[in-house]
């Protein structure tokens, strides 16, 4: 439930910034941070990415499909690669840069598709505008494994 509302608070900012900058993808961040405080199974969080996915496409691209498969990759890499730290490694400033890779690999992923060359500075800001987001990331993800959650 949580992520569906993540998926349209983004929606919506959308929709209020359409023309004038991409905002942050608050749905990547939501599911990069529940997967690493861990309170969604690996299986549910690729499935919530999956959908979370094809209903962008279907409300913002033509290509059905497209951003499913690039926030599968990233949470499934995400997974793979955060599963291999050992628990004293990670940090709130880890798992920040992680999540900031990823939001700069899925955003280069949308940024060649839309074939524009004057939608970059569109995508410069939705990168800077990432950055406090990126931030509550590492703060909250890593908070439940010190937690004990």
């Amino acid at each position: 439930m949580t992520l569906a509302l993540i998926w349209l608070l983004q929606d919506i900012l959308q929709v209020l910034a359409t023309e004038t900058l991409i905002v942050p993808d608050l749905f990547l961040m939501g599911l990069v941070s529940f997967g690493a405080s861990r309170r969604f199974e690996p299986q549910s969080l690729l499935w919530s990415a999956f959908a979370g996915g094809l209903l962008w496409d279907a409300r913002w691209t033509g290509l059905l499909g497209f951003s499913a498969l690039l926030y599968v990759a990233a949470i499934w890499l995400f997974l793979a690669l955060w599963g291999r730290i050992p628990q004293a490694g990670r940090s709130p400033i880890l798992l920040g840069f992680v999540a900031l890779g990823l939001h700069l690999a899925v955003g280069l992923g949308h940024f060649f598709s839309w074939g524009d060359a004057a939608t970059e500075p569109l995508f410069v800001n939705q990168q800077i505008l990432a950055l406090p987001v990126v931030v509550l990331v590492g703060w909250w993800g890593c908070r439940g494994e010190k937690d004990g959650e």
